[in-house]
């Protein structure tokens, strides 16, 4: 989230500790496991172990399904210790041992009709604000250090750039999780105020001259038309590039990101898609360090008749 280079978690491989499960795999292996031993004891010769009427080969299938479910139990504990894949309350555990904790977005109302449960922060923004909690450590206002004092000031703050463009002097530009991305002046002044201490316990180095403000929005719509190979699924086609379209330009709504052509086609070539007419934009976004690409509308449509494959 900041621009400084993080490791993006969800692009880490699975670990060696988690062990792909198979049950076929582990009953193939006990039957194994079992006909040397009926063998070495010289029992139950005639023992057919692909008969699945066996006594035997249910008492294994029951055994093979109960170490199934017991591997799944020990994967899932290596994963939960883990923060690229912990998740829900055992994440908040994870996060508690950097001092840092779920925030709440919204507080709810437990008198409303129906009650209003609370909601909170998603795990990936949490995984986010955990990873900068060591930059949080430094006195000194490393970029990292600013990013994570900001994610910390709101739960709306979605995005964060730290620019210095003279010694001594700081800005950080604030995206929000709300509306087109704006920051209202209160949300501004949430984070201005997180930062200010009196010397020695303040966020902000004594130094440093620290400004907040909004970024630079850059509006743009995508319109498309797709040639789609034959098939009575055109409709379902369609849909999916719109929904993997729409998908991709939230991702790319950050501080920063560009939102290239390549981008948009890749997202908008979906199984089914022969090819892909791009209309709108013309030409790669770039909103600059501190501005953001904000997509207004998406229209994508199919274009004549199918192709075959």
């Amino acid at each position: 989230m900041s621009r400084f280079a993080s490791i993006d978690l969800s692009r880490l491989p699975a670990p060696d500790a988690v062990e792909p499960l198979d049950f076929e795999t582990i009953l193939a292996a006990r039957k194994a496991a079992l006909r040397v031993r009926l063998d070495a004891a010289g029992l139950l010769p005639d023992w057919n172990p692909d008969s699945e009427s066996d006594p035997l080969v249910k008492l294994l299938e029951e055994a093979s399904y109960r170490e199934l479910l017991l591997r799944q139990r020990i994967n899932d504990g290596v994963r939960a210790v883990m923060l690229a894949t912990a998740t829900g309350a055992t994440l908040d555990v994870l996060a508690a041992n950097f001092s840092t904790s779920r925030q709440i977005v919204e507080a709810g109302d437990p008198k409303a009709v129906p009650p209003r449960p609370p909601v909170y922060e998603t795990d990936a923004r949490l995984r986010s604000r955990v990873q900068l909690a060591f930059e949080a450590l430094s006195t000194a206002g490393p970029e990292g250090a600013y990013v994570y004092h900001a994610l910390n000031a709101d739960p709306r703050v979605s995005d964060v750039a730290v620019t210095s463009p003279q010694p001594g002097h700081v800005i950080l530009t604030i995206l929000s999780s709300e509306g087109d991305g704006t920051p209202s002046s209160s949300l501004l002044s949430t984070v201005a105020a997180s930062m200010k201490g009196r010397f020695g316990d303040g966020v902000r180095p004594f130094t440093d001259c620290l400004q907040v403000r909004a970024g630079t929005k850059l509006e743009y719509s995508v319109e498309a038309a797709l040639d789609l190979y034959d098939g009575p699924d055109s409709e379902v086609v369609r849909a999916a590039s719109e929904a993997s379209v729409t998908a991709f330009t939230r991702v790319q709504r950050r501080l920063g990101e560009p939102v290239t052509l390549d981008g948009l086609y890749k997202a908008l070539r979906v199984d089914g898609v022969r090819k892909v007419h791009l209309s709108k934009p013309s030409a790669d976004l770039e909103p600059g360090e501190t501005g953001w690409a904000q997509c207004t509308s998406i229209r994508v449509v199919r274009q004549g008749g199918g192709h075959g494959g």
